[in-house]
């Protein structure tokens, strides 16, 4: 088999047909702005609040609870950027991991220029935070804090139950908005938001077979908003509802929630095989302590064949992987994920993060492996590495 061997899950996953089928089957019977009035109108705004009372049962939450955006970049900023509508930036304190995704990191540069004093953790070199690190920065004027579920880039699992129940043992922790980016987490790890006790967090349906341009934000309680106009979505995000993401959206949602625990073959073939290879593991303890990375990420390098050629070279064998994350606007924010874990830039600029699903045919990863081995053994002696 000659491909393609698609190893990019955590840029975007390949689309379920069968959801895809349904959700235009929705669409067509269904086509009236769910705003309007009259008969048709009532009755796509009626199939609307069936999909989301069957998102917020699969998340354990009210219905009121569910938003439905334009995507998990749109969420972030509903929640961060509201912070612009403070009289007194300078009192406004942010926590926030080094690591998070651009849709979140550019969003928190603004607030910092608007006058928001905004306060980095960065990870230990295991790619994880440390819950005391990140409460050590919460202070009285701490108004919001963010964090990853899953790191995009590495994989690493991070410990976002324990900073909660740490922050919300402070005397002033239920005053804190915690807000979680569940993208990567999601399908990955069990979510079931009742217990995570976060106050906002979003996820991206296309991360899990579900169509673009549609995403979830879970909103614990009503915030301002910056996006005004028809009311819609609890006047929360306003706009013509999307009834073909949305149900899209939740049919991708109940799916990946459905399964049981995940086989990790994938994961040790390729741990093994790239050991085996001499590869580099970013971070170390990728390989020493897979437990602690989502089985469906991993992000290693050949030093000092740089990424973007080892991914050309493998694109053109029809072997198809990331150099990090879709969404990072330039190679210095590429990069951000892996040099705030300790990690030196001229070894980040290597990087290369395969992705896999659990239907990933095992005899992909098998085939990918071998070009991959192929092109590293020719590599070396070019570059004489």
């Amino acid at each position: 088999m000659s491909g393609p061997f698609y190893f990019d899950y955590a840029a975007t996953g390949i689309p379920d047909a069968e959801i895809a089928h349904s959700a235009l089957e929705e669409s067509l019977a269904y086509f009236a702005n769910p705003s309007s009035t009259h008969h048709l109108g009532k009755a796509a705004q009626q199939r609307l609040e069936h999909w989301r009372a069957r998102a917020a049962k699969t998340l354990n939450v009210q219905r009121e609870q569910i938003i439905f955006t334009g995507g998990a970049t749109e969420a972030n900023q509903m929640i961060l950027l509201r912070l612009l509508l403070n009289k007194d930036p300078g009192n406004t304190h942010i926590v926030a991991a080094g690591f998070e995704h651009a849709s979140v990191h550019e969003s928190l540069l603004t607030l910092k220029h608007a006058g928001c004093k905004l306060l980095w953790v960065n990870p230990g070199n295991d790619g994880c935070i440390c819950p005391k690190d990140f409460l050590a920065q919460i202070t009285p004027k701490t108004r919001l804090v963010t964090l990853m579920m899953v790191n995009n880039e590495t994989g690493a699992i991070q410990p976002a139950a324990q900073v909660i129940q740490n922050i919300r043992s402070l005397p002033h922790g239920n005053h804190i908005h915690v807000h979680i980016d569940a993208v990567q987490a999601i399908g990955r790890i069990h979510l079931n938001l009742h217990d995570l006790d976060c106050d906002s967090l979003c996820l991206s349906a296309h991360k899990i077979g579900g169509p673009k341009g549609i995403g979830l934000l879970y909103l614990k309680n009503p915030v301002p908003t910056l996006l005004k106009g028809g009311g819609q979505e609890n006047d929360m995000r306003a706009g013509t509802e999307n009834l073909f993401g949305i149900c899209g959206c939740v049919l991708a949602l109940e799916k990946i929630q459905q399964r049981h625990a995940q086989s990790r073959s994938h994961e040790q073939l390729w741990l093994s095989r790239l050991k085996d290879m001499g590869a580099t593991f970013l971070p170390a303890d990728r390989a020493i302590h897979p437990e602690n990375f989502s089985q469906g990420i991993i992000a290693f390098a050949f030093p000092p064949l740089p990424g973007e050629v080892l991914m050309r070279l493998l694109s053109d064998r029809h072997v198809y992987v990331g150099t990090g994350s879709a969404c990072g606007q330039n190679k210095k924010d590429r990069l951000r994920a892996l040099t705030c874990i300790g990690i030196a830039d001229k070894i980040a600029q290597c990087a290369v993060r395969v992705s896999f699903h659990e239907d990933t045919p095992l005899e992909h990863s098998l085939q990918a492996l071998d070009i991959l081995e192929e092109i590293i053994s020719d590599q070396r002696k070019i570059l004489n590495f």
